[in-house]
């Protein structure tokens, strides 16, 4: 009898081993579960992967309200279906073609246009170079509705005092003061503002937050 017991000890372990072994298997699964969903797990060092933060990019739904040209850059306005802004503004470039800034931008102008069922005929590179043509399209796509993607972006703002009035200037990159007098870097390429020293009386600066546009698409219901 005493064999006996003996001989089913082994059998015990064996049993306890696999649950012990469970265990630990479901708690590996657990960790990596937590692991997957951003969570810290108690005495396990969180890896980069897990520490990184998510894009601060969004979708949203806006309808096309506005367009207009300024020198090579097409400036276009949006109102957003359901929340965010009361109006978002997109200035999109369309200058010497070849370059990489005017490429995305004829593209973001092509897929507006398709949106709006917009057709023409010949090279939209070519037709790009004159910007009032360019702008007399996306203007029979006010009321379209698009899918946006947008982040958040902090950018400066000027206002100039000068002898003809006060003017505000807005996505504005960067500027430099010189002995002549401003040279204003704006969002969207093109060329350089330049702002004579003998008219500008003074300036102030502001930093405003804003909603950038890095991507256009088609709204979800005409893909």
């Amino acid at each position: 009898m005493a064999g006996r017991a003996d001989a089913a000890l082994p059998r015990r372990a064996s049993a306890v081993e696999s649950a012990d072994s469970a265990s630990e298997r479901n708690a590996g699964s657990a960790d990596g579960c937590a692991s997957r969903r951003g969570l810290r797990v108690p005495g396990r060092t969180p890896s980069v992967a897990g520490l990184a933060l998510r894009p601060l990019t969004r979708k949203l739904v806006a309808a096309v309200t506005a367009a207009e040209a300024d020198l090579a850059t097409l400036v276009v306005r949006y109102a957003p279906v359901r929340g965010g802004p009361n109006e978002i503004e997109d200035r999109i470039y369309i200058g010497r073609p070849g370059e990489v800034a005017a490429v995305y931008g004829v593209g973001r102008w092509l897929r507006i246009l398709r949106a709006g069922r917009v057709h023409f005929t010949g090279d939209p590179y070519e037709l790009c170079r004159d910007s009032e043509r360019a702008v007399e399209l996306l203007r029979r796509c006010i009321g379209t509705n698009v899918e946006l993607s947008v982040t958040r972006r902090l950018e400066r703002s000027l206002t100039l005092w000068t002898d003809s009035g006060v003017e505000r200037i807005g996505a504005v990159m960067d500027f430099v003061e010189g002995s002549d007098g401003l040279v204003i870097r704006r969002r969207g390429g093109g060329a350089l503002m330049y702002v004579a020293r003998e008219s500008l009386i003074r300036f102030e600066s502001a930093l405003i937050e804003r909603l950038e546009v890095v991507a256009v698409d088609l709204a979800p219901r005409c893909k």
